[in-house]
Formats: structure tokens, sequence, C-alpha cells
């Protein structure tokens, strides 16, 4: 959405703008467009509050293996469809990129060795997809052509061999694996916090019976003592002697 001639601003950690019109990204859900007076830090951050239905979002993995030595300013767009592709890279939409199948692509241009290269770079969801499509990719006249893991990496036709080879070579995919494994518990430290709980339950208890038994002998003596205290509630008491 951004115009070759815009330039970079601070109102959003994306923000693109020129003369009066802005378009920014502030890691939600949605691209805010703005057209007239130029709108201050403290105004866009209050709109943004008000949008409804905001949530959070992530930028899409590829953009992780986007080289950025030599890019030419505003040159990036982001591929999801024929359309879009056909409008960067025309020399592609003949290759069957593989959108219908979740592939993504990211169009960029780059200042190599004097000259301007072009870089599509696929990121298909297996390996093996990735594998198939770089054979049609490789049967574009005049294009160069490298697989890193899930990437695909596309040096359009106009770039000679050495800026191709140059502008490959930086780009590399890199899979992450987080493994979140539960310590096991120290038996010897569970038995004694179980040993520990059973003793302070046992005070506890202990603790309510004798407070109980108190409250209960108090009541019983401050009746007897006023008069208060039924004759059938009274305790009997036998005295046994021997001879």
């Amino acid at each position: 959405m951004r115009n070759p001639e815009d330039r970079s601003c601070d109102l959003a950690p994306y923000c693109a703008q020129n003369n009066d019109r802005t378009v920014l990204w502030d890691g939600a859900n949605y691209v805010l467009v703005l057209q007239g007076a130029k709108a201050t830090k403290v105004e866009v951050a209050d709109l943004i509050s008000k949008l409804p239905e905001r949530r959070e979002s992530s930028l899409p993995p590829l953009l992780s293996f986007i080289p950025h030595t030599d890019l030419v300013p505003n040159s990036a767009r982001y591929v999801l469809g024929p359309v879009s592709l056909s409008r960067v890279a025309p020399e592609l939409t003949n290759a069957q990129p593989g959108f219908d199948s979740g592939a993504e692509a990211h169009y960029t241009s780059y200042k190599v060795n004097g000259g301007f290269v072009r870089l599509a770079l696929f990121y298909y969801p297996t390996t093996e997809m990735a594998r198939a499509h770089t054979v049609n990719f490789k049967l574009v006249p005049g294009t160069s052509v490298k697989r890193s893991g899930v990437l695909v990496a596309v040096v359009l036709p106009g770039a000679t061999q050495q800026q191709g080879d140059t502008l490959l070579s930086q780009i590399e995919y890199e899979g992450r694996i987080t493994w979140n494994e539960t310590q096991q518990a120290n038996p010897v430290s569970t038995l004694y916090r179980l040993l520990m709980n059973i003793m302070i339950m046992s005070l506890i208890l202990v603790a309510l019976c004798l407070t109980a038994g108190l409250i209960y002998a108090i009541m019983r003596l401050y009746r007897r003592r006023f008069g208060k205290l039924e004759e059938d509630e009274a305790m009997t008491t036998l005295h046994l002697t021997g001879e």
C-alpha cells in the first residue's frame, strides 16, 4: 500500500508518509491510511486505542529471512496471490508458484555491484513443496534459483550471474525448535512437603479441638455459677470407696 515516494515515519512501528497521506501498522489486525493534515504520535495512539475488536498480530515468518544489505528503499512488496505477483514479477506468473497451497512470497529490489537486482523470495509450508516448485522456477529463462529449507529465492531476469550469486548467498533458512520439558520433581522434596502439610493440618485440628473444648467448659462453668444449668444437664458424679 506504500507509494514509491513514501518515506518512513515514527508514528508507529511500521509507518510510511508522503505529503498528506500516511500509511501505518502497529502490530495488530489493522492497517490505517490517514489523509489530510499530518497526525501527531499522541493522536495516532488515541485513534488506535479506539479501534473495535483490535487484536495483536505477528509478522509473517518469511520477513525474517529477507536480506537488508543494499536494499532499495520502498521496493518491498508482500505477495499472497498471482495477481500481486504479476504486478512485481510478471516473469513468474506461468511458473505456478503454489499460492493455492499456502505459499507466500516477498519481492524486493537491491543495488548489487553497480546494478539493480530483483528478488522474489517464496516461503512454503513444507520442504517437499519448496523442492517441487524449485523445478518450475528454474525453467523460467534468465532466472537464478536457490532453495534453502522451505525457502525458494528467485533472482529475476536482467541480473548477471555474479550479481545473482552475491544476493542469493545471503539467504539461508534456519529452522528453530523450542523444547519445553517439565522438570521432574525431587521425590525427597515431595515427601518432605507432604509430611510437613500433614503435621500442620494435625496441629490445626488439635488447636480447633482444644479451643472448642475450652469454650464448652467455660460455658458450663458460667451457667453453673449463675444457676442457669438445668437439672438434666448436671453432671452426675459417683464416688466409690472400698471397705
